[in-house]
């Protein structure tokens, strides 16, 4: 109001950090529960270890959002490290994304691939 100079200044709120942290909490428990009953009924291997893989990762990611989020309370919005711990927070789910997208779509797709031989690739040769 002032000559244009005034500013708003949002900061994550504490109450929105502990709510998120219930949440990590709860979705944690029950995603690690049905990964390791999926993980004892999968016979194989290689697909066990993209599953523990997967587990580690959004566990992982989960966690380190929690508790840079919940360490920026510390710090104003204006300050660098901040800025910083907002990064991070978005590389950790970055991560999770690329590596959930790995496991659950780009690799399922390589082995179907795989296993259908030449009849996955276009083939004029090739008629039904």
């Amino acid at each position: 109001m002032n000559g244009g100079d005034d500013k708003v200044i949002c900061t994550y709120p504490l109450i929105s950090t502990i709510t998120f942290g219930t949440f990590a909490i709860v979705y944690v428990m029950f995603f690690t529960l049905a990964c390791w009953r999926v993980g004892t009924i999968v016979i194989n291997k290689g697909l066990r270890v993209r599953i523990y893989m997967l587990v580690f990762t959004v566990l992982a990611s989960i966690s380190a959002q929690l508790v840079f989020l919940a360490s920026s309370v510390f710090w104003k919005s204006l300050d660098l490290p901040f800025d910083w711990l907002g990064f991070v927070v978005f590389l950790s789910v970055l991560l999770c994304a690329v590596v959930g997208e790995g496991i659950l779509v780009i690799k399922p797709i390589a082995d179907a691939m795989a296993v259908g031989g030449h009849f996955c690739r276009c083939n004029s040769d090739y008629r039904l």
